[in-house]
């Protein structure tokens, strides 16, 4: 699903606020970077707002491993 979302943008009005996403993903690392500038209605004007969220998606077996090893049980 990370993979897919990769250099897809969008553009959403939520109420009186826009905003802009685009996606990005680094096959390398495996890690999908998800980028959103927020246009925040405040009276006549709007407020930029960036914000950036990197992801990686695991595999079940993967965490499951990553929990063994501290001592969890799974």
């Amino acid at each position: 699903m990370l993979r897919w979302l990769g250099g897809r943008e969008k553009l959403f009005r939520v109420g009186p606020h826009v905003f802009t996403a685009s996606n990005a993903f680094d096959a390398r690392t495996g890690v999908a970077t998800f980028r959103q500038v927020w246009f925040v209605r405040t009276g006549r004007l709007y407020e930029r707002r960036d914000i950036v969220v990197r992801e990686r998606a695991y595999a079940d077996a993967d965490i499951r491993a990553m929990l063994r090893r501290p001592g969890f049980a799974c």
